[in-house]
């Protein structure tokens, strides 16, 4: 009776332990997988004061020619300030991004991608870029109240559905979250 009890012990007490080690493994592959592949900077970017001044809230391309590793900063200080939210993707080819695509949202509470994702995705294939990095912004009325630095439920979905599209394109996606200035992968 003692020994099947030990036993019983046992065996939950390992089956305990390898969920948490598979648990980790499952977060810690893709985020390593990340870490490898985009080496990002961390710092501060000074905004192109022309870019952001001449970004048309209805949506428009332009011509970028910046390293991977500096895009989230410049595209996170493009979207600093915006009290409406705003989406840009990027696209990138050879660990350069040659364009960006930027478009309002209606209000502060939303935004969606004026252009269809298909039609996105079939740019980016014709053009042969290999990723495009969707950026949106969350405005933070009082940054010391609330943490917009979170995925909505709804952004969630969005993504969701887009990677499947992407997927079946053989084209990669990342995105991020900007707020106050900095980019927030998720």
């Amino acid at each position: 009776m003692y020994f099947e009890i030990l036993i019983l012990i046992v065996v939950i007490g390992l089956s305990v332990i390898f969920y948490e080690i598979f648990k980790l493994l499952y977060y810690m592959r893709p985020n390593k997988i990340a870490h490898y592949y985009y080496k990002y900077r961390r710092k501060k970017f000074n905004n192109d004061k022309e870019l952001k001044k001449h970004m048309n809230p209805k949506g428009g391309f332009y011509t970028i020619d910046k390293k991977l590793s500096e895009t989230p900063e410049l595209v996170a200080s493009l979207l600093k300030y915006k009290k409406h939210e705003w989406i840009v993707l990027a696209f990138v080819k050879n660990d350069r991004v040659e364009c960006i695509w930027a478009n309002k949202g209606k209000d502060s509470k939303s935004v969606g991608l004026i252009l269809s994702f298909d039609n996105i995705v079939r740019l980016a294939k014709d053009n042969n870029y290999t990723s495009i990095l969707m950026f949106h912004n969350h405005p933070n009325p009082n940054p010391n109240m609330y943490n917009c630095t979170q995925p909505s439920d709804r952004d969630l979905e969005t993504v969701n559905e887009w990677s499947n599209i992407c997927k079946k394109s053989e084209v990669n996606l990342t995105v991020y979250i900007c707020e106050r200035g900095v980019s927030y992968k998720y």
